[in-house]
């Protein structure tokens, strides 16, 4: 007991001493703009989301740059103790896009490419590489974007036309102790 209260004190007494080591500077390899197209998402969200059956939900997440500026990593959490996921997302130069991979705690794993969108509203997009069923196709889409939050959208579509259909929207805010960019 006494040694946790030493250590809690020093910890408390060093603490205005200890400053925060400046952010790391961009890997040359990341400081193109093109690797800097999702900025707007880095921070920490509050989000509100409906799926198309009407269920809805909140959750929190929080987007770190990470590795010299090359890596973007989601932290996605339901708050009412359900999804929890990853989603890691960096910009590859070799193919002039952006490719990402999300895991969960429901076994899910996802593979996408895509990158800033030239539709109206729309900011960035991603399309599945491949869904569950192979006759589908899939997109998640950031949309709406300003400084109070964004849109981001689950959608498919049958084949190769027609029209896109939310499968789920979500609304991500800043959450009110820190939030996005």
């Amino acid at each position: 007991m006494i040694v946790a209260q030493i250590l809690f004190l020093l910890g408390a007494v060093s603490a205005p001493i200890v400053q925060r080591a400046p952010a790391a500077a961009f890997s040359p390899a990341c400081a193109g703009a093109e690797s800097r197209a999702l900025d707007f998402w880095i921070g920490e969200w509050t989000v509100d989301w409906t799926t198309a059956d009407g269920r809805a939900g909140r959750a929190e997440s929080v987007v770190l740059r990470e590795h010299g500026g090359c890596v973007i990593r989601e932290h996605f959490r339901d708050l009412a103790g359900g999804l929890e996921g990853t989603g890691i997302y960096s910009y590859f130069a070799p193919i002039r896009g952006w490719s990402q991979t999300w895991m969960d705690n429901q076994g899910v794993t996802i593979h996408s490419t895509g990158g800033p969108s030239s539709e109206p509203n729309q900011r960035f997009q991603l399309r599945l590489t491949r869904g569950p069923d192979p006759n589908m196709q899939y997109r998640t889409v950031w949309e709406d974007v300003t400084p109070a939050g964004f849109t981001w959208r689950f959608q498919t579509r049958a084949g190769d036309s027609g029209d896109w259909v939310d499968q789920g929207v979500s609304r991500y805010r800043p959450r009110r102790d820190g939030g996005g960019s």
